[in-house]
């Protein structure tokens, strides 16, 4: 694969246009054919500069996936460890930014409205579970509508 620069600039461009974890900058920079020591070189200058840090970039994934009223813990999850976090760390993560009394209370309001807009007990939960909420927050925010 040709080269377009050094590796650093094209590190640059890529960290520009999105945050990126070490391991996928990495990958990225490998496959526009840059060698294994130029890349892990690019990478040690810009965590140098602070310009990469896996924990902050994962922190702001979690963060804003979390912000999102619809989703559950493990949407979050599931976002942070597609995107390259580690599970354990998204799971932490996770739990952070959204903690289960706040997750309970976040799928309660969404069940309050599938069933004011007409949903029953089971689409309400069908929902819940596809936008990541844990079982037991589903079953809970269920009872809790749905049983008044």
């Amino acid at each position: 694969m040709k080269q377009r620069s050094d590796p650093l600039s094209e590190a640059f461009r890529i960290l520009g246009r999105s945050d990126q974890l070490s391991i996928n900058l990495r990958e990225r920079l490998l496959r526009l054919g840059f060698t294994e020591p130029e890349a892990d070189q690019a990478l040690v200058r810009l965590e140098e500069l602070g310009l990469l840090n896996d924990a902050r970039v994962s922190e702001r994934w979690a963060r804003k996936s979390s912000e999102s009223p619809a989703n559950g813990r493990l949407r979050i999850v599931a976002d942070l460890v597609r995107k390259g976090v580690e599970e354990a760390d998204a799971e932490h993560l996770a739990a952070v930014y959204l903690p289960e009394d706040d997750e309970l209370n976040r799928a309660k309001q969404i069940a309050q409205l599938q069933h004011k807009a007409g949903k029953n007990m089971a689409q309400a939960a069908r929902y819940l579970g596809s936008r990541g909420f844990q079982p037991e927050t589903v079953e809970q925010a269920i009872e809790s509508v749905y049983d008044q």
